[in-house]
């Protein structure tokens, strides 16, 4: 990613930036219609002097020397307006070269703008499982809280965190451990709304961000994840997940929000793991009997 980036800055210090290259633009237009309007005057004037000599004779019998002058003035004249076809033609070449550079300075600048903004993207974005990740997540909730906060509607985080992850990876490898990220991602998108946000907001850990979503609608929302597992060359790999959820209050930042999510995951976490400690205890008790 860092590539990226470097080789647009770069870039950017060679290229003019859109402003200069669009006021070197309007200079050169300028110039053009200067151009076009000394030919416009000039061209008839000229004209106009070449006949006028050519008429200015004396009655009578016409002087030759005087006829000689006259001739001589109109081939000057008529040189002068040669001379300023010429240049109108080399003003209007280097114009056109100008306009020509401009143009493709304009078209340098736009690829390096969108170079500059797909590099922002994916500099938001998890490069595994497409979604967004922190950095987007704080980019997001510095305009949705406000918001949120403005309209009065409520804003409601949803935390998800994976089930003995690390016991995969080590026992799989990570390709399983990544497989197992993308199917919970995709799992994740097909219960959430298409209003709703999706993060990945650590290593196994995924964020989801509801607006005008309250608490009383999670377990609704959770009852749509189906069965989680995945093949892995031949093994079937069954993951599960904790939840928590945190609904926004008055004044509250978005870090307090996050904190108060991932607690909930937490306690989610430690009474999943006391009901499995009772299930295993009622399982003994009976086999003791």
């Amino acid at each position: 990613m860092s590539w990226i980036k470097k080789d647009v800055q770069a870039a950017e210090k060679e290229v003019p930036g859109m402003e200069e290259i669009q006021e070197r633009l309007n200079q050169i237009e300028r110039k053009d219609w200067w151009l076009w309007l000394l030919s416009i005057l000039m061209l008839p004037l000229l004209a106009t002097l070449v006949l006028v000599l050519t008429m200015a004779q004396p009655p009578g019998a016409v002087d030759q020397m005087f006829q000689f002058q006259i001739k001589q003035n109109a081939w000057g004249l008529l040189g002068i307006i040669l001379i300023f076809c010429v240049y109108t033609i080399y003003l209007q070449t280097m114009l056109k070269r100008l306009r020509r550079q401009e143009a493709e300075h304009l078209f340098e600048r736009s690829k390096l703008e969108i170079q500059a903004e797909v590099a922002r993207q994916l500099a938001m974005l998890d490069p595994l499982t497409g979604v967004g990740n922190r950095r987007f997540l704080d980019h997001y909730l510095e305009t949705e809280i406000p918001r949120s906060m403005r309209h009065n509607y409520p804003l409601t985080l949803l935390m998800f965190d994976l089930n003995d992850f690390k016991k995969i990876n080590d026992q799989n490898g990570h390709p399983a451990g990544d497989l197992v990220l993308k199917e919970f991602t995709s799992q994740l998108k097909s219960a959430l709304r298409s209003s709703d946000v999706l993060i990945r907001f650590g290593g196994d850990e995924f964020l989801a961000v509801l607006p005008d979503c309250t608490g009383e609608e999670i377990p609704g929302l959770l009852s749509r994840i189906k069965a989680l597992s995945v093949d892995y060359h031949g093994r079937r790999i069954p993951f599960s997940f904790a939840a928590g959820s945190a609904t926004l209050q008055p004044g509250e930042t978005a870090s307090q929000l996050i904190a108060r999510a991932d607690q909930a995951v937490y306690e989610d976490k430690r009474a999943r793991k006391r009901a499995q400690s009772s299930a295993a205890a009622a399982v003994a008790s009976c086999g003791a009997e």
